[in-house]
């Protein structure tokens, strides 16, 4: 992406000037027994869906060899195939903030000129997977992406302002889709049932009753 394509007022910047890239938590927990929020890869959903299921541990278990995060956070798986299927999402509000986690993620804390929104939209753009995917090293199967990929990332930065418009109208427009893909499914379920209830009425002889009712000579083939 080149600077002279984006909009009036939009700037192209390196992700590392707008956000420190797997950060410390930054933040003290108040003791071993303190529940916190626990994200095990698969309490990610794909496409930015956010979290599925999440578990609760205490601090003792989880503050060694886990990776710590905070609401207001975007993790981003960076081992295959996670990145590529967009296990990537901006980390809500949680019970006092705290997070941890697989250490199959990156942790992206952006600073006061980038919305989180807007950084999750552009972490899990097709563009951005692609260009990860071509950065992961390692070996078959655990290729993963490299913190340094991320540092240099240029991300496209529009004034604030436009940058919560754009996350809202997003998030508006992921609702609207959410309801279509809801009423898709309920018609399924329908489709569904009337199939199954047409299996019935054939097997029982339902369907060809009122055929089988008139005498043999008013009776006509339908193959």
């Amino acid at each position: 992406m080149s600077a002279d394509h984006l909009p009036a007022g939009w700037t192209l910047r390196p992700l590392s000037d707008i956000a420190r890239i797997n950060p410390p938590l930054g933040r003290s927990v108040a003791s071993d027994d303190t529940p916190v929020t626990f994200v095990p890869m698969r309490a990610v959903g794909v496409e930015g869906s956010g979290f599925i299921g999440t578990e609760t541990r205490p601090y003792r278990e989880v503050k060694r060899g886990y990776t710590a995060f905070r609401s207001g956070d975007v993790i981003m798986a960076k081992i295959t195939p996670c990145m590529e299927n967009g296990k990537t999402m901006l980390v809500p509000e949680v019970p006092d903030g705290v997070c941890f986690g697989s250490t199959e993620f990156h942790v992206v804390r952006p600073d006061e000129s980038i919305n989180g929104k807007w950084l999750e939209l552009f972490l899990l753009s097709q563009s951005t997977r692609r260009e990860a995917k071509l950065k992961m090293m390692g070996s078959v199967g655990q290729l993963r992406v490299p913190a340094g990929f991320l540092r240099s990332l240029q991300v496209p930065v529009p004034p604030l302002s436009e940058q919560s418009r754009v996350a809202q109208a997003v998030e508006e427009l992921s609702l609207d889709l959410a309801a279509g893909l809801a009423a898709l499914e309920r018609c399924r379920e329908k489709l569904q049932l009337y199939r199954a209830s047409l299996l019935k009425a054939a097997v029982e002889g339902e369907l060809t009753a009122d055929w089988r009712s008139r005498p043999p000579h008013a009776r006509t083939s339908t193959a």
